[in-house]
């Protein structure tokens, strides 16, 4: 009986010091939202023609229409519609769907005396 006692007490000593040395799992509270601010800004386009700043990060809802030259297009919103510069690396693997609701993430460029202002797509999403 002996013999099964110190072997029982040392592996019970054993588990008690190997528990004590892990840390306590914190509890996560899952009420409280944990939202990322983007730095885009969701704004229309109505708005971007009141006020442009250069390098303004700006989201868009709404769709393309038509491909107006290379790498520029026609965008449109329910306040309007502006052009976007949309490189080849930035379209997506479907290809760039026209009349279908899209977001555009992307810098606003503001007007030049040699073109009006655009917005230089970053990354382009279609919803259904």
């Amino acid at each position: 009986m002996k013999r099964l006692l110190l072997p029982l007490a040392l592996s019970i000593a054993w588990v008690a010091y190997s528990w004590s040395q892990d840390p306590a799992p914190q509890p996560v509270d899952k009420s409280a939202p944990q939202a990322t601010k983007s730095p885009y800004e969701k704004i229309t386009i109505e708005e971007i023609l009141d006020k442009s700043e250069d390098l303004e990060l700006v989201r868009l809802s709404g769709e393309i229409i038509k491909k107006l030259k290379c790498s520029t297009y026609l965008f449109r919103d329910e306040t309007g519609e502006i052009r976007i510069q949309i490189d080849n690396q930035d379209i997506p693997d479907k290809g760039l769907l026209f009349n279908t609701p899209a977001i555009i993430h992307g810098d606003v460029e503001p007007a030049t005396i040699y073109r009006p202002v655009r917005v230089e797509a970053d990354k382009i999403r279609y919803f259904f």
